[in-house]
C-alpha cells in the first residue's frame, strides 16, 4: 500500500512533493516495523530451547528489521527513479510531438507564403512587362488603322512596331513560364546553370556580369535550385531598377555554409524607403526559409550589395 501511495504521488506531484511523500511512507514503514515484534509476537507455548538465548533472538530480530528497512528504502529509491524516468520520457515524447506539429504548421505557413509571394511576383512581372508591351501594341495597331487609307508607309511602320512589341511580349511570357519550372537547373550543376544564366543575361541586357564560384563539393538539389532562383531574382531587379552597367556575383563554400555575394554599380536606393523591393522581399523570405542570413546594403549612387549565407545541410 505504501508503494502504491508513492507511485501515485509520482504521477501527481513534482519531485519535491514526491520526496516528501516517499519520506513519510518510509517513516511509516519504520514505525510499523518497530512496533511489529511487540504487537504480533506469537505466544510462547513452552520453555525456550536451550540453544536459543534471549540475546540471540533480539539480535536476529534487529538484523531482520535492519535488512527490511534497507530493502524497503532501496525499493522506494528504485520506484522513484523508475517512475520519474518513465514520466520524463513520456513528457519528452509529448513535447517532441507538439514541437513537430508546430514545425509542420510553420513549414506549411512558410510554403503557402512563399507560394503566394511567388504568384504575386509573377503577376507583377506580367503586368509590368507583358501588360506594357500589349498596351503599346494596341496603340500601334490603332495607328495602323488610322493611316491605312491615307499613308500606307506610316501604317507599315506602325505595323512593324506592333509586331516587335508582340515578340517582346511573347519573350516575356516564355521567361515568366520558365521561372515556374520545378527544376530550373535542367540536370546541370549549379555552377554550369549560373554561368549559362549570367551569359544569357549579359547578352540580352548589355550589362557586364563578373561571375566566380568556388565549390569543392556538389550542392544539394533543393539548395542549388534556391540559389539559382536567388541569383535570377537579383539579376531581374538589376535589369529593371538599378540602371547598372556591371554586376559582380561570387559564390563560395565556407566550412559548413554557402556564401553568395551580389553587387552592382547602379544608382542604389534607400532600403527603408524602397517601394520596388518586392523581389528583394522574396529573396529574403527564400533565404530565411533555408535557415540562412540575408543582408542588404545600399545608398543612393553607391549601388546595391547583397550578401546571403545559407547553412549547408545534407548532400545531393
Amino acid at each position: 500500500m505504501l508503494l502504491i501511495v508513492v507511485i501515485r504521488a509520482c504521477l501527481l506531484f513534482p519531485w519535491k512533493q514526491r520526496l516528501m511523500v516517499a519520506s513519510v511512507a518510509y517513516g511509516s514503514f519504520l514505525a510499523r516495523l518497530m512496533m511489529g515484534p511487540q504487537r504480533f509476537r506469537p505466544p510462547r507455548l513452552g520453555p525456550p530451547p536451550p540453544w536459543r538465548g534471549r540475546g540471540l533472538s533480539q539480535e536476529l530480530v534487529a538484523s531482520l528489521q535492519l535488512r527490511s528497512a534497507l530493502l524497503f528504502g532501496l525499493v522506494l529509491i528504485f520506484v522513484l527513479l523508475m517512475v520519474g524516468a518513465l514520466l520524463t520520457e513520456h513528457l519528452s515524447r509529448t513535447e517532441l510531438a507538439s514541437a513537430n506539429q508546430r514545425l509542420r504548421k510553420y513549414a506549411l505557413m512558410i510554403e503557402n507564403q512563399a507560394t503566394l509571394q511567388e504568384r504575386n511576383r509573377i503577376a507583377r512581372e506580367m503586368h509590368d512587362s507583358v501588360g506594357h508591351s500589349l498596351t503599346a501594341q494596341s496603340i500601334q495597331l490603332e495607328n495602323v488603322e488610322v493611316w491605312m487609307a491615307t499613308d500606307r508607309a506610316k501604317a507599315s511602320d506602325h505595323l512593324t512596331k506592333a509586331r516587335s512589341l508582340g515578340k517582346d511580349a511573347l519573350q516575356n511570357v516564355r521567361h515568366t513560364v520558365a521561372t515556374l519550372r520545378n527544376n530550373p537547373l535542367k540536370g546541370q550543376s549549379l555552377s554550369q546553370a549560373l554561368t549559362k544564366m549570367t551569359q544569357e543575361f549579359e547578352r540580352t541586357t548589355s550589362i557586364q556580369v563578373q561571375f566566380s564560384t568556388h565549390l569543392e563539393t556538389p550542392v544539394p538539389r533543393e539548395m542549388a535550385a534556391a540559389l539559382y532562383r536567388l541569383v535570377q531574382e537579383a539579376l531581374t531587379n538589376v535589369s529593371k531598377h538599378s540602371e547598372a552597367t556591371q554586376v559582380t556575383i561570387n559564390l563560395t563554400e565556407q566550412e559548413m555554409e554557402l556564401s553568395l555575394k551580389i553587387s552592382d554599380n547602379g544608382k542604389g536606393f534607400l532600403p527603408g524607403k524602397n517601394t520596388t523591393g518586392f523581389g528583394l522581399q522574396g529573396m529574403q523570405e527564400r533565404t530565411v526559409a533555408l535557415g540562412g542570413l540575408f543582408e542588404l546594403h545600399s545608398q543612393p549612387q553607391t549601388g546595391c550589395h547583397i550578401q546571403i549565407q545559407i547553412p549547408r545541410l545534407g548532400e545531393e
